[in-house]
C-alpha cells in the first residue's frame, strides 16, 4: 500500500505542471512538425490504401492516385523520416485514436514523461532502495529541463527516457539471475530507445562493456560473459533491423548512422566557428544550470556516496549509475561539435542523474535526520526544499504557447496561398495543410508569389536572433539568414505573433552561436520573440493575374 501512495505522489505531482493548459501548447519546433507531418500522411495512405484496395488490385488504381488521394485527406508530406522510427507506431496509434492534431504529441509527450518518472522509481528501488526510488522519482518530474521535453518540444526524448531507464532496471534484475529471459527483455528496451533518439549510443555501449569487465559472478569463465553479451547485443540491433526492413518494404532508407554521424561530420568540420572550448568543466556547468543549487548539492553528494559504495563495497550498482551519469558527458566533453553540446544530446544522462541525486538526498537526509526526533522529516525537508527551488524553472515552461495557430488563423482568413519560411516550413505545413517553402532567395520568392503559390513571408523568432547576432555563423547559413533580414529591412510586418524560444536560446547559446550575455540581451527583447508575417505584395507589388485570389478578411 506505501508504494501504491508513493507511485500516486509521482503521478500527481508530475501531472500538474504537464497537463496544466496542455491543450494550448502547439507544435514549438520544426522537427517536431516533420514528424507529425509524416504521421498524418501515413495515417492517410493507410486510411486510403483500406478504402480502394480493390482499386489497387485491380490495377484500376496507380500509386500517383494514392497520393493525390492523401494529398487531398491530409495535404501535402512524405513518409521519410529517417532518424526516428521507433516514436511512429504509438504516435500512429495516438492519432488513430484521436486524430492527427497538435495535441497528440502533447498528450504523447506528457504520458511518456510520467512513465518514464515510474521508471525512475524502478530503477532507483532496484539499485539503492524504495526510499531512492520515491525520491528519485519526484526529482525527476520536478526538473525543469524534464519539462523542457515535456510539453510538445523535441517528442522523441520522452519515449528514449521510458525505454533506456527500463532497460536499465532490467540489466540490473539480469545481475541476479542467472537465466537469459532479463538479460533478452534489456537488450530489446534498449536496442528500441535507441530507434527513437539514436544518439545514445555512447550509453548503450557501456551495458556490454560492462558486462565484459564486470561479470555477475567472477567465477564464470569468459565463454560464458561472451554469450551474455552477445545475447543482449543481438536482441538489442532487433528494433532497428525490423524498422529498416520496414522503410525499405516502402522503397525508403532509414540510415541513422549517415544521418546522425554525417551530421556530427558536418559540426567537426565547422569547429572554427564555434565559441566553446573542448572542457570537461562545462559539463559541471550544464549540471549546475541543470536545476539549480539544490539539485547540484544532491548531485554532488549522490556522486560521492556511489563513488564510496564503488571502491569500498564493490556496489555494481553504483558502479553502473556513476559510469551512465558522467563517461558519456566527458567523453562529448572532448569535441566543440555543437552537435555534442545540445541539450537533447545530453538528455538521455537526465535519469540517471535523477537516481544519483536521490541517492544525495536521501544519505545526507539520514545523516541530519538522526539528531531529529523525526528521522524522516529532514527527507521531507529536502525534497519540499527542492521542490520550491525548482519552481522558477516550472513555472514559466507551463505558459509557453506557440504563436503558429494564431499566425495560421490570420493567414487562412485572408488567402488559400501558402507560405515561405526558411526555418519553419514544416510546422505552416501542418497547420494550414499546404506546401510551405523553405527559401530565402528573393527570385525563387518572386516566382512563387507571381504564381499565386504564396503571399506570405514568415520569419521566425529564431531566424530573427540569427540575423541579428551572426558573428559565430557558418558563412552558407549566415548568407540566407542575412538575405532575408536584408529583403523584408524596409518592408512593413502585417501582423505579428509572440512565440517561445526558451529552447531555442538554450540551443543556440550551448552550440556557440550566442554568448550568455546575448541571451539575456534577447530576454529583455520581446521584439525579437515575435513570429512576423510579411505581405509579398508590398515587396514584390500587386498580383496582375487572378492565381491566388483572396477571400475577404
Amino acid at each position: 500500500m506505501k508504494r501504491l501512495w508513493v507511485l500516486a505522489a509521482i503521478v500527481v505531482v508530475g501531472a500538474i505542471p504537464r497537463f496544466y493548459q496542455w491543450r494550448q501548447v502547439g507544435l514549438l519546433t520544426h522537427d517536431d512538425a516533420a514528424v507529425m507531418n509524416v504521421t498524418g500522411t501515413a495515417l492517410a495512405a493507410a486510411n486510403v490504401v483500406g478504402r480502394h484496395a480493390g482499386d489497387l488490385l485491380s490495377h484500376r488504381w496507380t500509386l500517383a492516385d494514392v497520393e493525390a488521394a492523401v494529398h487531398a485527406e491530409f495535404g501535402p508530406a512524405d513518409l521519410l523520416q529517417r532518424g526516428k522510427p521507433g516514436l511512429f507506431p504509438f504516435l500512429l496509434l495516438g492519432a488513430g485514436l484521436t486524430g492527427v492534431s497538435d495535441m497528440t504529441p502533447a498528450l504523447w509527450m506528457a504520458c511518456c514523461s510520467l512513465a518514464a518518472a515510474l521508471a525512475v522509481y524502478l530503477l532507483g528501488r532496484e539499485a539503492w532502495g524504495s526510499a531512492v526510488g520515491g525520491v528519485a522519482g519526484l526529482l525527476f518530474v520536478l526538473s525543469g529541463q524534464v519539462l523542457v521535453f515535456s510539453r510538445n518540444y523535441k517528442m522523441e526524448i520522452a519515449p528514449m527516457w521510458l525505454w533506456l531507464t527500463l532497460g536499465t532496471w532490467a540489466y540490473l534484475r539480469a545481475r541476479r539471475s542467472e537465466r537469459l529471459r532479463w538479460v533478452v527483455l534489456s537488450g530489446l528496451l534498449v536496442g528500441y530507445a535507441f530507434t527513437c533518439h539514436y544518439s545514445i549510443l555512447l550509453w548503450v555501449a557501456l551495458f556490454p562493456l560492462f558486462e565484459l569487465a564486470w561479470p555477475a559472478d567472477p567465477a564464470w569463465p569468459i565463454h560464458r560473459r561472451l554469450r551474455r553479451v552477445l545475447v543482449w547485443a543481438g536482441v538489442a540491433v532487433v528494433p532497428a533491423v525490423l524498422f529498416q526492413l520496414a522503410t525499405l518494404a516502402i522503397r525508403q532508407v532509414w540510415l541513422p548512422f549517415i544521418t546522425y554521424w554525417g551530421s556530427v561530420g558536418y559540426q567537426l568540420s565547422q569547429q572554427q566557428h564555434q565559441s566553446l572550448p573542448a572542457d570537461p568543466w562545462y559539463y559541471l556547468y550544464f549540471l549546475w544550470r541543470l536545476d539549480g543549487p539544490a539539485s547540484f548539492l544532491w548531485l554532488t553528494f549522490g556522486a560521492a556516496t556511489l563513488t564510496w559504495a564503488w571502491l569500498r563495497q564493490r556496489a555494481f550498482a553504483a558502479a553502473l549509475l556513476l559510469t551512465l551519469c558522467t563517461v558519456p558527458l566527458l567523453v562529448l566533453s572532448l569535441s566543440t561539435a555543437s552537435i555534442f553540446t545540445v541539450p537533447r544530446t545530453l538528455a538521455p544522462a537526465l535519469p540517471f542523474l535523477a537516481v544519483m541525486a536521490a541517492v544525495g538526498l536521501v544519505r545526507s537526509s539520514e545523516i541530519v535526520g538522526r539528531r531529529l526526533p523525526q528521522p524522516r522529516l529532514a527527507l521531507a525537508l529536502a525534497v519540499g526544499m527542492t521542490a520550491a527551488v525548482n519552481l522558477h524553472q516550472i513555472l514559466p515552461l507551463t505558459q509557453w504557447r506557440a504563436g503558429y495557430r494564431d499566425a495560421v488563423r490570420f493567414i487562412a482568413s485572408r488567402t488559400d496561398s501558402g507560405v515561405a519560411d526558411l526555418t519553419d516550413a514544416p510546422i505552416w505545413q501542418f497547420y494550414l495543410r499546404r506546401t510551405a517553402f523553405a527559401t530565402s532567395d528573393r527570385q525563387a520568392l518572386e516566382q512563387l508569389y507571381r504564381s499565386g503559390q504564396i503571399r506570405y513571408l514568415a520569419v521566425s523568432p529564431t531566424a530573427t536572433i540569427l540575423a541579428t547576432y551572426p558573428s559565430s555563423l557558418p558563412g552558407s547559413i549566415l548568407h540566407e539568414f542575412q538575405a532575408v533580414a536584408t529583403m523584408v529591412v524596409d518592408v512593413p510586418t502585417v501582423a505579428e505573433f509572440e512565440q517561445p524560444v526558451v529552447g531555442e536560446l538554450d540551443y543556440l547559446a550551448e552550440v556557440g552561436h550566442l554568448t550568455r550575455h546575448q541571451v539575456l540581451e534577447i530576454q529583455r527583447q520581446p521584439e525579437l520573440r515575435r513570429i512576423r508575417l510579411y505581405d509579398l505584395a508590398q515587396l514584390f507589388g500587386p498580383l496582375q493575374t487572378a492565381a491566388a485570389a483572396e477571400r475577404s478578411p
